[in-house]
């Protein structure tokens, strides 16, 4: 395991998860955030993780904008589908 790249994957992905809060052009920094998480943990391993704690906040912000952009296209669907009604 080579902790300098997975520090540095797990700063990618805290950096990645913020700016996947910017509505619409966030989109592909949410998966950005995903990916590198699953990277750093693969290449981490059971091994300790200095930079554990900004691997978490940012898998956990990714899913929180994955759980916003759900939210949003479902209530933008209900109010479509009402105003064609």
């Amino acid at each position: 395991m080579d902790k300098i790249r997975v520090i540095k994957l797990s700063l990618r992905c805290l950096r990645f998860g913020w700016l996947g809060l910017i509505p619409v052009i966030g989109i592909p920094f949410m998966i950005a955030a995903l990916i590198c998480y699953r990277r750093a943990r693969r290449e981490a391993g059971r091994e300790w993780n200095p930079a554990r704690r900004h691997l978490c906040w940012g898998v956990g912000l990714a899913i929180t904008d994955l759980v916003l952009l759900s939210a949003a296209i479902v209530l933008i669907s209900v109010a479509v589908f009402q105003a064609n009604q």
